[in-house]
């Protein structure tokens, strides 16, 4: 489980570290799948399923803004299986099935680390001075 945790961590700062240099992150700090990797991930990590239903409705309101996202290529197939599993979570956290939204929330994040294909789509900066 360890691994699995420094891995996850690991996306995270590669992620963010690649759209902090990015010119066009109009985000001082993450973009919207990275928010939603995080909440996701401090989703998996609650004991309780209200809290599980709580961070997985904020991450599923990042991980559907993503789909607006245009300086990183998603794998939308993924994003929409991530956010389908989000759904599922807050369903079954909001009627106390603990177990079932946390596995929902595991799986979720499984799909949004996989929706990315490329992290950062570097564009080319004109320079007419």
């Amino acid at each position: 489980m360890k691994t699995v945790t420094l891995a996850i961590c690991s996306l995270i700062l590669v992620f963010t570290s690649f759209n902090a240099f990015s010119s066009y992150s109009t985000f001082a700090g993450f973009d919207h799948l990275s928010e939603a990797i995080l909440h996701t991930y401090s989703a998996s990590r609650s004991s309780d399923g209200k809290t599980v239903a709580k961070l997985a409705e904020v991450a599923r309101v990042h991980a559907s803004a993503t789909r607006s996202d245009n300086y990183r290529r998603i794998d939308h197939i993924f994003l929409n299986e991530g956010i389908r599993c989000l759904n599922l979570a807050v369903k079954e956290g909001k009627n106390g099935n603990t177990d079932a939204a946390k596995q929902a929330v595991n799986d979720a994040l499984l799909f949004l680390i996989q929706s990315v294909s490329i992290p950062v789509v570097f564009r080319r900066i004109n320079d007419d001075g």
